[in-house]
């Protein structure tokens, strides 16, 4: 059908769309054609006839091609969460999308009510990978933003730096940035496994004070209870951090579920801090696994 008839879809989870690739997309379907239909809904609109589900970039390239048709496919779908689960679902098949692309759409079937395995299994990755992703939406935005291939590659913040950086306030985030930015891998990361001793020596110092704020801690099911569906990341990790008694820090909890070689990275680069972090985790390894099934089961 002609492509004029068919407009894209505003809420899809993708928003990056390279130009070279663009291009080199444009070229091969003026060569051979279209040989993957894009796939649309109809839609009640004076100036089209339908909406993209999946297939914005083909959408984009017949244009640049100068053709005037697209090839797709034309499916009805409830209302917008399935359209938005299709095309997100559609995208994680694919390569090139960015974190944020993957912590918006995990983020939206959060809010929706699916578990973190039910999010794994619909986008064919792993429930470490997902939690991974939706920490990244605890980031500052202007942090987020430095996780975007269009800030440009000397702009760019590692992912494995935005995990670290995540378990901080904003304004921490902001600060312990600015002081990592310009140093080496290495000695980047050892300024935030610092700051984040002194932030679990300030948490047992917190916790080892008489007080009513002491004696809450016992069944983790009281903080879960105040949990909801759409809690973020940093809520879930708070209730989780008070009942151990403060001695993990949020990303201990994170890498502990399936990363540790991150931790094992962090390990040989600064010895001194993180091997005491790496043994730490391992220990209370099994600890964890309970917590966060509680947590899961909170969810549902």
């Amino acid at each position: 059908m002609p492509w004029t008839l068919i407009r894209p879809f505003a809420d899809q989870p993708r928003h990056y769309f390279d130009e070279v690739a663009l291009l080199e997309l444009a070229r091969s379907i003026r060569q051979v054609g279209q040989l993957q239909p894009a796939l649309v809904c109809p839609i009640t609109d004076p100036s089209h006839q339908f909406e993209l589900i999946d297939g914005q970039r083909r959408w984009h390239a017949v244009q640049i091609a100068e053709i005037d048709t697209l090839r797709v496919e034309v499916r009805e779908v409830s209302g917008p969460e399935e359209q938005f689960l299709l095309s997100f679902v559609a995208n994680c098949g694919r390569a090139n999308n960015t974190p944020m692309e993957y912590a918006h759409g995990c983020g939206r079937l959060r809010e929706n009510g699916a578990t973190l395995q039910e999010i794994a299994d619909t986008i064919g990755r792993s429930v470490a990978f997902v939690q991974q992703h939706l920490v990244f939406l605890d980031l500052h935005p202007d942090l987020q933003a430095r996780l975007e291939p269009k800030v440009g590659k000397a702009e760019q913040m590692t992912k494995q730096m935005a995990l670290l950086l995540a378990q901080f306030s904003h304004e921490e985030q902001i600060t312990l940035f600015k002081r990592a930015r310009g140093q080496t891998a290495a000695k980047a990361k050892l300024t935030i496994v610092q700051a984040m001793q002194a932030q679990t020596r300030r948490t047992r110092q917190t916790h080892d004070e008489p007080g009513p704020s002491s004696t809450g801690r016992k069944p983790t099911a009281q903080g879960m209870a105040g949990l909801g569906r759409s809690s973020r990341p940093s809520e879930i990790l708070g209730v989780i951090r008070t009942a151990v008694g403060g001695l993990l820090t949020s990303i201990e909890l994170w890498q502990a579920r399936g990363d540790l070689d991150r931790l094992g990275e962090a390990a040989r680069d600064a010895p001194s801090t993180a091997t005491e972090l790496l043994k730490e985790t391992r220990a209370l390894q099994k600890k964890l696994d309970a917590i966060v099934a509680e947590a899961e089961r909170a969810f549902r």
